[in-house]
Parts: C-alpha cells; sequence; structure tokens
C-alpha cells in the first residue's frame, strides 16, 4: 500500500510463518487465485483457518495479529513486545530461558553437512529458464542491443 512499515511488518510475518507452520499453505492463497486477488485477500486480512488444525489459542494470536492496519496490530498496542510475548499461544515458552540458549529445540533434523538440502522440498519438477528456451535475435534485433 506504499506506506512504509516498522516492526509491525515483522509481526505480521510471524504470524503468518505460524499459520503455514501449522496449515502447511499460507492464510491468504486459495488455489486458483490470481496475484491481484490475492493482494486484495491481503490487504483485507481475509483468511479462514482449516477445521481442526488449529487450537483456540493459535487462532486467537494469529486473529489479533494479522490485522490490516498495522496499528491495530498485537505487538503495536500500548503494550509493545510484551502484549506478543506474553500472549496466551506463547504460555509455554520461557523466554528469558530462549535468550540465554537453556531451551533444547523439541526437533533436531538429522543431516549429512551444512549444506544437506535433504529436508527441503524437492524443486526438481521445476523447469529452469535459461537462454535455450528463447528464440534467437535476428541480426537487425540484435543491432538495437549493439551498445546496450
Amino acid at each position: 500500500m506504499n506506506q512504509g512499515h516498522n516492526m509491525a511488518a515483522d509481526h505480521w510475518a510471524l504470524a503468518t510463518l505460524i499459520f503455514e507452520m501449522i496449515a502447511g499453505y499460507t492464510p491468504f492463497y486459495v488455489k486458483g487465485m490470481d496475484q491481484i486477488t490475492l493482494y486484495r485477500f491481503v490487504v483485507k486480512g481475509e483468511f479462514n483457518f482449516p477445521p481442526r488444525l488449529f487450537t483456540h489459542e493459535a487462532q486467537a494470536f494469529i486473529k489479533k495479529v494479522l490485522v490490516g492496519d498495522p496499528r491495530k496490530r498485537l505487538g503495536s498496542l500500548a503494550g509493545g513486545l510484551s502484549d506478543l510475548f506474553n500472549d496466551p499461544w506463547f504460555k509455554s515458552i520461557d523466554f528469558a530461558a530462549l535468550r540465554r540458549r537453556e531451551l533444547q529445540a523439541p526437533w533436531v533434523p538429522t543431516i549429512r553437512d551444512p549444506l544437506d538440502p535433504s529436508k527441503f522440498d524437492s524443486w526438481d519438477h521445476v523447469k529452469v529458464k535459461n537462454k535455450g528456451d528463447y528464440p534467437r535475435l535476428s541480426p537487425r534485433a540484435q543491432a538495437l542491443f549493439k551498445d546496450f
């Protein structure tokens, strides 16, 4: 919306990430949707929770953060960041222990080396666009780019 952004954009991204981690897809996209419709859904904050995947606390947190007006978004209100940290969604997290790196990760993936991509989705099905996919320019058309 060309209005700039502040930390409220990070809060929005956090809620979107939480939604995606639980549901497995972004909150605003619907199959077959074009980019303009997606943009409108994001701006209006229109999304639905899939049945039975989200706890009441998760839904409440996401609804309070995915608010179109950044000034009305959880984390941007009078309580600031403490509103986020004190939300019931995070009740089981000891943030002081987290900052001190005292908490154990709930799941640690097994990897072969630092560059092991095995825990990421395969993108092998995506056709790579390269210059071989495009017809060669005619000499006349190529001449237009002579000094470019």
